[in-house]
């Protein structure tokens, strides 16, 4: 805003100043209230669909959602048994899934490195 010859501002020049800077407040109010109503709108979907799967998703007693998969990995067996030279194996029941680790010699260590999925 530029002052007149007489070193004020001039009351036209000044109002005009004012409206144009109430005008680009109002632009950014509206442009604010329409994201957050966009925001909001985006929540509303996300969580909506957050109960849609919480009502589908169906746990066992332990917790554990049906249709999981458990996987179990086998490394190895240390100093259970004093020296012998059996073989010994791993033997894993999971519900109504069982599952055998092969027959390895045992000397104070056993390894399998074997994966099983129930």
């Amino acid at each position: 805003m530029d002052k007149d010859p007489s070193g004020y501002f001039r009351v036209d020049d000044f109002i005009k100043v004012y409206l144009e800077a109430e005008d680009v407040l109002r632009q950014k109010i509206a442009k604010t209230i329409e994201f957050l109503e966009e925001y909001q709108q985006q929540k509303n979907e996300a969580m909506e669909k957050l109960a849609q799967l919480q009502k589908e998703e169906k746990l066992n007693a332990y917790g554990i959602m049906h249709g999981s998969i458990l996987t179990i990995h086998v490394l190895e067996l240390q100093d259970i048994f004093p020296s012998s030279n059996k073989n010994v194996y791993v033997k894993i029941s999971v519900e109504q899934n069982t599952f055998q680790t092969n027959d390895v010699p045992y000397q104070g260590k056993a390894l399998w490195n074997e994966q099983f999925n129930a």
